[in-house]
């Protein structure tokens, strides 16, 4: 290697080092976001769809140092119910994800913003549903 090409393949990796360097630097919670990003298109989401998504959990696996990151999907902030997706990045640095039940178009499909029914006739519901006998239900007087 000639003096020339030396002074170039310096210049290049003091170009690319801070490059390196701040890719390196991203948190697991901000990989794991960048991949939610990168597979809304090819999952049928809009922008708006992961807009909100709420951290839901993270935890390490000790066994293969597996990070392990939750997002749930959410509208003006309240949970959708159910609708999550994993995000897992190994010891390197790599991430996976393995499914998610994120909802396209969830703020399309929102029909009201307040409960359809009152609390009590939720749980007279629940309590018919699951045949729970004699249920008590105390309704409050307005």
């Amino acid at each position: 290697m000639n003096f020339r090409s030396t002074k170039l393949y310096l210049a290049i990796c003091v170009l690319i080092t801070p490059l390196m360097t701040m890719a390196q630097s991203q948190t697991p919670i901000e990989n794991a976001l960048r991949l939610v990003e990168q597979k809304a298109p090819t999952w049928g989401l809009e922008a708006t769809d992961i807009q909100q998504l709420l951290f839901s959990d993270m935890y390490q696996t000790q066994h293969n140092g597996v990070t392990h990151i939750y997002f749930q999907q959410s509208i003006d902030n309240i949970p959708i119910y159910n609708a999550l997706t994993g995000v897992h990045i190994d010891k390197e640095g790599k991430t996976y994800e393995v499914g998610h039940r994120f909802i396209p178009q969830a703020h399309e499909k929102i029909t009201s913003s307040s409960a359809m029914i009152k609390p009590a006739e939720a749980l007279k519901s629940v309590a018919a549903h699951f045949d729970i006998q004699n249920a008590s239900i105390i309704e409050k007087s307005a």
